[in-house]
């Protein structure tokens, strides 16, 4: 396998924690943004709306 240098695997370590601090980052408002979503997805999907069936030529 490879071997790493000292300051190789620093910079390694230094992406992978940058990685998952953007990742963080990212996931917080998103989870939130979902969260509203689905709330007004449910309460459109909730509504007292009735169906209208129209059939073509039936006049």
């Amino acid at each position: 396998m490879f071997k790493l240098t000292n300051r190789q695997q620093r910079r390694s370590l230094w992406v992978l924690l940058v990685g998952i601090f953007l990742l963080v980052v990212l996931l917080i408002p998103t989870t939130s943004w979902v969260k509203s979503r689905t709330k007004e997805k449910a309460a459109q999907h909730n509504s007292q709306l009735s169906p209208l069936i129209m059939i073509p030529g039936s006049s």
